[in-house]
């Protein structure tokens, strides 16, 4: 059973784009929380720098870059899926993501949420 500090929420849509020091892929936004993300299909290695890299989220009205540090990554298929923590937490970020809390009344881990295109950033 997993044991998590803050909610993490399904997210479904979202595209994210990776910078490592090899260049950059597009892969898919899987779940997020206030301070971290985990990332879907990676069609490669990452190659990180100090354990970090960047992603620029977009999708429905959504941007952010982030700075991330890869806490843990997973083999699926002929995909990566990596869990990362975000590096000094933007406010917009964290604005977001207790916004779709509040408005699910989440208290728990692991709950689905589409991002509505009133709570956009």
């Amino acid at each position: 059973m997993e044991q998590r500090q803050h909610v993490r929420t399904n997210i479904e849509g979202i595209t994210v784009y990776l910078g490592d020091k090899n260049g950059l892929c597009t892969a898919t936004l899987k779940d997020i929380s206030r301070f971290g993300v985990c990332i879907a299909d990676i069609p490669r290695t990452l190659h990180v720098k100090n354990g970090c890299f960047d992603a620029v989220i977009h999708g429905e009205g959504v941007n952010f870059k982030l700075h991330l540090q890869e806490k843990w990554r997973s083999q699926q298929g002929d995909v990566i899926v990596v869990g990362a923590a975000i590096d000094s937490v933007p406010w917009d970020w964290a604005e977001l993501t207790l916004r779709n809390e509040l408005r699910l009344g989440l208290n728990r881990p692991n709950t689905s949420v589409r991002i509505h295109k009133s709570y956009q950033v």
